[in-house]
């Protein structure tokens, strides 16, 4: 059996809800928080961070190398351009698809309050992930998920965050393709073609 604790980190680095989840009886239970300290920290539940996606930065890159080490070097400088602060204060993070890296770039003042605050209330957590990766999504599709007065956006694992009242706009500069939307709770509110 097991249990996860995921946890969302808002862009101000402050928890805002958990989710605890059994993957054996598939029952979940969600619970505002509004600090570190009240992160479960059960020793046999592992936990997950889902860090608001506006705090992130994702995209795709085509580096010709399967050396890691090239893979590493070259990556920030790839990404320069992109950027809106300088290389050396970023930690980079990709998965590689024949020779097409998706990466994730996240400040490294970011990554150390983060790992700051799990060493300070002694949570063991290992996985910190974008939460664009909550909402599901497929190949020429792009998903919202309404929360509250955002939605995260999700297309083909690249997003961010919006105002709710912004999807419409946003969907339409991305082109013709189908448009999912889901609530919070995961319920889908469409899947037409605009």
């Amino acid at each position: 059996m097991s249990e996860y604790v995921i946890v969302r980190i808002n862009a101000k680095l402050i928890p805002d809800y958990q989710i605890s989840y059994n993957t054996q009886s598939k029952q979940y239970a969600k619970s505002r928080v509004t600090s570190w300290a009240e992160i479960d920290k059960a020793t046999d539940k592992k936990i997950i961070l889902i860090l608001d996606a506006a705090s992130l930065y994702q995209t795709k890159v085509k580096i010709p190398s399967k050396s890691e080490e090239i893979i590493r070097q070259s990556l920030p400088f790839a990404l320069e351009e992109q950027l809106s602060n300088d290389i050396e204060d970023n930690h980079y993070a990709y998965v590689s698809e024949n020779e097409q890296l998706t990466v994730t770039v996240i400040a490294k003042s970011i990554l150390d309050e983060i790992n700051n605050q799990l060493a300070k209330y002694k949570i063991n957590c290992r996985q910190l992930y974008s939460e664009i990766y909550s909402v599901p999504t497929t190949e020429n599709a792009i998903s919202f998920c309404q929360i509250d007065d955002y939605c995260i956006v999700n297309k083909q694992n690249l997003g961010t965050t919006i105002a709710s009242t912004q999807c419409e706009t946003y969907s339409k500069l991305c082109g013709k393709q189908q448009t999912i939307l889901f609530n919070e709770d995961g319920k889908s509110l469409s899947g037409k073609d605009d």
